[in-house]
Order: C-alpha cells, then sequence, then structure tokens
C-alpha cells in the first residue's frame, strides 16, 4: 500500500494546506446578512468549493472536527469570543494548529491584531470575492496559472 493511501483523512487535514489548495472552507461571521451573502457568491463563483458559515466563534468551534476546514476565513468583530480570540483557540489546538486563517474586517486597524493572533492573511470589508477565490485556488491567474 502506498504511503498517500495509507495516511488517513484526519491526518491529511491536519498537514499545512497553502490557500491554494483549498476546498472545504468554513467561513465565520455573527452578522447573518454578511455571512449568507459571502456563501452564495462564493457557491455561485465557485462551485467546487465546499463552504459552510458558522454565526459566530462558538458555533465555528463547535464545527471544525466535523466539517474539516481546509481554511477558515473568520470576522475580526464578533460578540462573546472575537475574531483574534477565535484565531489564538485555533492555533492553540493541536488539530487544528496549521489551518490557514483569513481574518476580514470592515477596519483596516483590526489587521494587526488578527495577524498576531495567528491569522495568515487579512482582507477588508467589503470582500473582493475575486481576490479571494484567487488566493484559494479556485480561479486561474490571466497567464494560466493557479495562483
Amino acid at each position: 500500500m502506498s504511503e498517500e493511501a495509507s495516511t488517513t483523512r484526519d491526518e491529511r487535514w491536519r498537514s499545512e494546506p497553502s490557500l491554494a489548495e483549498v476546498t472545504r472552507l468554513l467561513i465565520v461571521d455573527d452578522d447573518a446578512c454578511s455571512l449568507r451573502s459571502l456563501q452564495r457568491l462564493l457557491k455561485h463563483q465557485a462551485p467546487n468549493l465546499d463552504v459552510i458559515g458558522a454565526h459566530g466563534a462558538k458555533e465555528a468551534l463547535e464545527s471544525i472536527l466535523a466539517f474539516q476546514p481546509h481554511a477558515i476565513l473568520v470576522d475580526s468583530n464578533m460578540p462573546e469570543i472575537d475574531g483574534a480570540e477565535f484565531c489564538r483557540r485555533v492555533k492553540k489546538a493541536g488539530a487544528t494548529r496549521d489551518l490557514p486563517l483569513v481574518g476580514m474586517s470592515g477596519e483596516r486597524q483590526r489587521e494587526r491584531d488578527l495577524r498576531a493572533a495567528g491569522a495568515t492573511a487579512f482582507l477588508l470589508k467589503p470582500i473582493d470575492t475575486k481576490l479571494l477565490l484567487e488566493a484559494l485556488g479556485q480561479t486561474e491567474t490571466s497567464d494560466g496559472g493557479a495562483l
């Protein structure tokens, strides 16, 4: 049996995927309208991308292990557990510490806190879905290569 075939799904999920390998994305936002809109846009523009949403950090923390996302897009401004604290918790847990986290906010000054907490990238709201999809490897660049 090849080494790849003997690798379990969980072991592959725990390995550090680059954003270009994302096929499962978890979006975390307490704003239900923003969450639904972003989910719909991504599902429409990238039908091969499996996208689920979590209404807040608590719901996201409960669904991470079941969904096993390749990356998480997290809002910075949420009640109870904000985006930076969510990032710290994800990075602290053994099974999720290598997950790419993309912070998002309508406020540029939130970027520093999110990155310090473990976010590998930052997007300013409103989200430019074309840039997000390029970063996730769901579209091709003008020269034909995937980002």
